[in-house]
């Protein structure tokens, strides 16, 4: 339930939950300056509803623009999406209404990432959509992805994202 979620939130980021996306008064909160998000993703999957924004928490990710522009014009600086990269491949006039929403606002660049080239040790590719205010000056539209640390002759293996045992709080251990 939400309450338990709310609670997870909090101990794993030691931060208040500020509870669903859709409640929130974002003329209220306090403006971060990057703000990352990755809605849910099954109505956008091939592997789920494929309802994209008609599906039951598909509209989130649709719908956080609004939230995004009101956030922009408060201060925030920049945005980053993240979705399943089957929102562009099967909805692609959908994510281009997006970030031409967002482009009122915001420089924005897209690409769809093979997350395993950045350690991820998954066989996933993501889409990230990436929002630089306006407000930073002309300079932020030459944004560029960075290029993965892993490639065809490397690939992330355990070893390379575990972390220590010194950095793993007790409480966590078994």
């Amino acid at each position: 339930n939400d309450t338990n979620m709310q609670k997870l939130w909090k101990n794993m980021t030691g931060m208040a939950s500020l509870g669903p996306a859709e409640n929130i008064n974002y003329n209220k909160i306090q403006v971060p300056d990057v703000l990352f998000s990755g809605m849910p993703c099954p109505d956008w999957t091939n592997l789920g509803s494929e309802n994209a924004s008609k599906g039951i928490t598909g509209h989130l990710y649709a719908d956080q623009i609004e939230w995004i522009l009101t956030l922009e014009r408060r201060g925030l600086k920049a945005a980053v999406l993240e979705q399943t990269d089957n929102a562009l491949r099967q909805f692609t006039n959908t994510v281009i209404k997006i970030m031409e929403k967002l482009k009122s606002q915001f420089y924005v660049t897209y690409a769809v990432i093979p997350v395993w080239r950045f350690g991820d040790v998954s066989n996933r590719k993501r889409l990230y959509i990436i929002a630089i205010s306006k407000s930073a000056g002309p300079h932020a539209a030459k944004f560029k992805f960075p290029n993965g640390k892993y490639n065809e002759n490397r690939h992330a293996i355990g070893l390379d994202i575990a972390e220590s045992v010194n950095q793993v709080q007790e409480k966590y251990i078994i």
